[in-house]
Formats: structure tokens, C-alpha cells, sequence
């Protein structure tokens, strides 16, 4: 659910396109939006080949494969995807997933189609993809231009307030595994903390001219970043 719930969230409003006239004049909220979608993505992976893969018979689930190529649009394609339809299936085949995972309970590993690993190595996987593709958002080398100033912020800040969403929503599954790890109240809490406090503080106004509000948020996430290592580290260490 925690990739579920934030998917159905996201339907009830009103889904940009990639058409020029909608990113001329409604641009904040769609590089927000496409900020998510790309995180929405790597989420999706990460479950697909590290949370909910059997490695005791098949491997990867077919339903999250299918879900995975659903939502892994390109949101700079020529002819824009319809993004409602493609969340819609998403979600369908997430809720196929969740089904067999409740119906095959109390089967032999080996012969069920749908896992759900609570391991603490398989979490440090996911955090490490996920930060890796966090610090290719806040890459400080990217120039910061009059025209994407404000672009590159939405954008940024629709990331984190995924990979908040998700990694929240992943406590009550792990919480215990953190625990053990000695990692939860020492870079879990610390972590989730600093996400929520970057993502409230937005500018009122982020002016396209002056690059210090896209420079101050690529930082914050570059720390962010940094801990979302540490913690992958505590979890694999032992």
C-alpha cells in the first residue's frame, strides 16, 4: 500500500499532459507531477525486483512487471501519454498482486507467485535505487537557466514528497527490522524528519531569475541523499 494509496491519491485530481500549451502555461504543476511519475517508477522497480521477487521459484511477478511498463512513461515523448489510464492499470495490477499475496498466505514459498519480503538487505536495496535516482534529480552540475529555474524546483520537490510518502508508508512493515538494525530511531526518524521539513518550506514565490531557491533545495536533497545511504548501510551491516 505504500505504492498503492498515493497512486489512487494522485487520480482524484486532474492529470496533466506533456501538450506545449499546458507546459507553457501550467508548467509548475506539471514538472511537479513529472517529478512524481519518474519517482513513482523507480518505486514500482524497486518492489518489482527487490520486495516482491520469489527467488524460491520464478522470480519477478508478472503482475508487477506489467504494472511496472504501465507507469514507466516518458513524460517528454512526442505524443503524450494518457496518464489516467495508464495509473488506472497501474493500480489494477497492483491490486492483482496484493490479491495473491493474501490468497497464497499459507503456501509453500516455492510455489507462490506473490512475495512480500520484510528483509532488512532487500530495504537497503530499495533505498540505494532510490538514491541513486534522488541524486540524479539534484545533480548540483546541471546549470540553472532564466527558463528552468522554477521548472527544476517543482520537479525536485514532487520527488521528495513521493519518496516521503512511500518510505512512510514502508514503517509499519519494517519498523521492527530497523529496530534491529539499531537504525530506526538514529537514521530512520532522522530522515523522514528532514524529507517532511524541505518539502513544507516551499518559497512563496520562486522567481525564475535567481537560481538560489533551485541551489538550496538540490542541496537539501543531496543531504537527503547522504542519509538515505546511511541508512541502507546500517540495514546491510551484519
Amino acid at each position: 500500500n505504500a505504492l498503492q494509496d498515493p497512486l489512487k491519491r494522485i487520480t482524484d485530481g486532474i492529470l496533466m499532459t506533456n501538450l506545449y500549451g499546458v507546459r507553457f502555461w501550467n508548467d509548475n504543476r506539471y514538472n511537479l507531477q513529472t517529478g512524481k511519475f519518474e519517482t513513482y517508477k523507480y518505486i514500482y522497480q524497486s518492489i518489482r525486483d527487490f520486495l516482491g521477487r520469489n527467488r524460491s521459484s520464478n522470480g519477478a511477478n508478472e503482475f508487477l512487471i506489467n504494472g511496472y511498463y504501465r507507469i514507466a512513461t516518458d513524460s517528454n515523448a512526442l505524443f503524450y501519454p494518457n496518464y489516467d489510464f495508464q495509473i488506472s492499470k497501474a493500480i489494477t495490477f497492483l491490486d492483482k498482486y496484493n490479491f495473491d499475496l493474501e490468497d497464497e498466505r499459507d503456501k509453500e514459498p516455492g510455489d507462490k507467485t506473490a512475495v512480500f519480503i520484510v528483509n532488512s538487505d532487500n530495504l537497503a536495496d530499495v533505498l540505494r535505487l532510490l538514491r541513486k535516482h534522488l541524486m540524479t534529480e539534484a545533480d548540483t552540475q546541471r546549470g540553472i537557466t532564466f527558463l528552468n529555474a522554477d521548472d527544476d524546483y517543482d520537479r525536485l520537490r514532487g520527488v521528495l514528497a513521493v519518496l516521503y510518502q512511500f518510505l512512510a508508508g514502508l514503517e509499519g512493515d519494517f519498523a521492527d527490522k530497523m529496530k534491529e538494525k539499531g537504525a530506526y530511531k538514529d537514521n530512520y526518524v532522522p530522515l523522514m524528519t528532514f524529507i517532511r521539513e524541505t518539502i513544507i518550506k516551499r518559497p512563496f514565490f520562486v522567481t525564475e531569475w535567481i537560481s538560489h531557491d533551485v541551489s538550496n533545495l538540490r542541496g537539501k536533497a543531496q543531504s537527503i541523499g547522504t542519509k538515505m545511504g546511511e541508512l541502507a548501510n546500517r540495514l546491510s551491516d551484519g
